[in-house]
C-alpha cells in the first residue's frame, strides 16, 4: 500500500513465496533465508509510467496475501477508471487470509464496493471449470471439495467480468 522495501520469503516452491510485511502463511514451506526487495503501489508505478488510466481495462491480483494492500495502493486508478474489471485472490484459510482478525476477502469487498464497484466473491471449487480442470482432467482428488482460496471478481462501468476471465 505504500512505496518501501519488505523482506522476501522464498518458499519452498514459487508460488509460497511471501512479503514479510503481511501475515505469514504457516502451513507453507520456505527457504531457510530472505531477500530485501523494493516495493511500490500501483497508483505510483502507473504514474512513473504515464500509463492512460482507461486504457487498463482488467487486473489480476494474485500477491500471496497482499492483495487487500495492494487495492489500497491502486486507490487512484480504482477511483478514476470508469471501465475496468478486477479478479482478486483472496479468502486463505491460512494467517496469510486475516487482516486485522477479519477475513481479507470481506475487507476487499466492502473496499471495492465503497469505490463503486459489482462485486462477487466464490471459492475455487465453487467454479464449474474447477470441477472439469482440476477433478477430470487432471483427476486432483486431494484438493477437491476441501478448503480453497476464493476469488473475487468486480467491475465497474461497461466492463463486466466473464465468466472465463476468472482465474487462470
Amino acid at each position: 500500500s505504500k512505496k518501501g522495501q519488505s523482506n522476501f520469503l522464498l518458499g519452498k516452491i514459487s508460488s509460497w513465496n511471501q512479503l514479510g510485511n503481511i501475515a505469514i502463511d504457516t502451513s507453507a514451506d520456505y527457504e531457510e533465508h530472505e531477500i530485501t526487495v523494493e516495493i511500490d503501489t500501483i497508483d505510483n508505478i502507473v504514474s512513473d509510467l504515464k500509463l492512460d488510466i482507461e486504457k487498463i481495462s482488467h487486473i489480476n491480483l494474485t500477491c500471496n496475501g497482499a492483495e487487500y494492500d495492494t487495492l489500497l495502493g491502486s486507490e487512484n486508478l480504482l477511483k478514476k477508471a470508469k471501465n475496468i474489471s478486477l479478479t482478486i485472490i483472496a479468502g486463505r484459510y491460512d494467517e496469510s487470509g486475516i487482516i486485522n482478525g477479519e477475513q481479507d476477502y470481506k475487507l476487499i469487498l466492502n473496499y471495492l464496493n465503497s469505490l463503486g464497484f459489482t462485486c462477487k466473491f466464490k471459492r475455487m471449487h465453487q467454479f464449474f471449470w474447477w470441477g472439469v480442470i482440476v477433478r477430470t482432467l487432471i483427476n486432483r482428488n486431494w484438493i477437491y471439495n476441501k478448503d480453497n482460496y476464493g476469488l473475487i471478481m468486480a467491475y465497474k462501468g461497461c466492463k463486466k467480468t466473464k465468466w472465463y476471465q476468472s482465474y487462470s
